[in-house]
């Protein structure tokens, strides 16, 4: 506006130059003028675009903040399906609903990996011949692993049980080469378990570890620190995945 001001006044002014037979000053005013006009002409033009650029930055948010919308909704109807796909895994447990609080402190990343967690009243007897009080596989046609856990075995605490075989299938499926072997070299120099199954093997002191991570972690990491820590940095792995 200020240059187009400037324009009008010098377009006036050489008018009057030029009236009054200054043509000299009549042209020096003119070519000034031009120069203004040039310089308005090109102020337009960039304004011109950005504002294009602008309206192109708005249509970029708004196409944004719609997918932000749509996440939102999708990761609401997740929340119902991971909700309801516990809750369909604990169906058969006596007590569901506290089963699945007890699952949902579980990194959702390896619950993925189990596609039936059953409760069986069956008394189940292992090749040692004592009872089971759970057993985890995995079955290759489901893609996934099957967790029993059987009321009659010597574990009468179901989530212990419970968190035991999901250490199993972290053992088995997301530790790394370098930190199983980091375990089984905590295990070997081990001098006190967290109980006299744990002393079988690599693996099965990891799962009475695990579980005990979830059920007594202050007694774990007084008793066996180094063990807790290592679950602990497992265990804050897992969830990153999630």
């Amino acid at each position: 506006e200020t240059l187009a001001a400037e324009f009008r006044r010098l377009y006036e002014e050489a008018s009057i130059a030029y009236e009054a037979g200054q043509g000299s000053l009549a042209k020096a005013l003119s070519e000034a003028g031009h120069e203004a006009q040039d310089r308005c002409e090109a102020i337009n033009a960039a304004a011109n675009r950005y504002r294009r650029e602008l309206k192109k930055l708005r249509q970029i948010y708004l196409d944004y903040y719609q997918r932000t919308e749509d996440i939102d909704l999708e990761i609401n109807e997740l929340q119902k399906q991971i909700s309801q796909e516990r809750r369909n895994l604990v169906a058969t447990f006596p007590s569901p609903q506290a089963t699945e609080r007890f699952l949902s402190r579980m990194p959702q990343a390896v619950l993925e990996r189990i596609v039936i967690l059953n409760y069986s009243r069956e008394r189940v007897v292992g090749r040692s011949g004592n009872e089971l009080a759970g057993r985890a596989r995995y079955n290759p046609g489901l893609e996934g692993y099957e967790i029993e856990i059987y009321r009659h075995g010597k574990s009468e605490n179901i989530r212990k049980t419970i968190a035991h075989e999901v250490g199993h299938v972290i053992f088995d499926e997301f530790l790394s080469g370098e930190e199983r072997k980091e375990w089984e070299e905590m295990y070997s120099s081990s001098n006190e378990f967290v109980s006299r199954y744990a002393i079988r093997s690599p693996e099965e002191d990891f799962c009475a570890c695990y579980a005990m991570f979830h059920l007594l972690p202050g007694w774990l990491e007084e008793r066996h620190e180094k063990k807790y820590t290592f679950i602990k940095k497992v265990n804050r792995k897992l969830e990153e995945l999630q």
